[in-house]
């Protein structure tokens, strides 16, 4: 709802950290063959990439860490977490909800 407001904020802060974590959510985890554990991690990358592309995105979230300037071993950190599709109770009344997402 507010990703206008937050995203000079969150642009500011990715300039300033010192470290990005980025978590995302899909419409689905996992359809290909089982994951065989003794792969690289290039190669499992790889092939969860290839799978994952048939699923939409629906919600992405990032975490900025900031080391504190007293403490190498300390850092501060700044969730932010956005969905990308909107909720059904915010969509036109007169807009279907579409079967292909299961978010709806």
């Amino acid at each position: 709802e507010n990703f206008a407001v937050v995203l000079p904020e969150v642009l500011a802060e990715i300039e300033a950290c010192s470290l990005v974590a980025f978590d995302t959510e899909f419409t689905g985890l996992h359809d290909g063959p089982p994951a065989n554990w003794a792969d690289q991690p290039q190669d499992r990358y790889c092939k969860l990439r290839m799978y994952s592309g048939r699923f939409c995105l629906v919600q992405f979230g990032i975490c900025l860490f900031t080391r504190a300037a007293d403490s190498p071993l300390k850092y501060t950190v700044k969730p932010y977490n956005f969905y990308i599709f909107p909720l059904p109770s915010k969509l036109p009344p007169h807009r279907e909800l579409d079967q292909r997402f299961l978010c709806q």
